[in-house]
């Protein structure tokens, strides 16, 4: 017997795995925010492999042709494809402006996240947010 999630969902992180999570969950009927500390695109990256069938599994949105947006840009080398951070962080961000049920808060640093038994309750200088489940995707700088 499968059991079937309820509620919402706060991501603390709006990075690659913050937005591909809220993305999944929001299709999966689980409304949420992604808040973010930073604004725009800030952040820098690198180059990386891209499995474009898993980012499919992960978020529910083909990176190929997926109607929201156009497709993932990606080099194919063969043997693998990659593409750049920004790449990958724009066509998330594109997706998840597109997706029902997610919203995306920038400038919004978590300081401090607790719980009564109703709720999980996340705060900081330009956030006051409840949910249901809080996950942290907030990076490897964070504390």
């Amino acid at each position: 017997m499968t059991k079937s999630l309820t509620g919402d969902v706060a991501i603390v992180g709006g990075s690659l795995a913050g937005l591909a999570t809220g993305i999944g969950l929001a299709r999966a009927g689980l409304p949420g925010n992604v808040f973010e500390q930073n604004a725009g695109e800030e952040r820098g990256g690198t180059g990386l492999g891209v499995d474009r069938t898993l980012i499919a599994e992960t978020t529910g949105v083909d990176a190929r042709v997926d109607g929201l947006t156009p497709a993932l840009p990606v080099v194919d080398e063969g043997d693998r494809e990659t593409s750049t951070w920004l790449a990958i962080y724009r066509w998330l961000r594109a997706v998840a402006d597109a997706t029902d049920g997610l919203n995306v808060h920038e400038s919004a640093r978590v300081d401090a996240v607790s719980s009564d038994e109703h709720a999980a309750h996340l705060s900081g200088a330009n956030v006051s947010a409840s949910a249901a489940v809080v996950i942290g995707a907030d990076g490897y700088r964070s504390a």
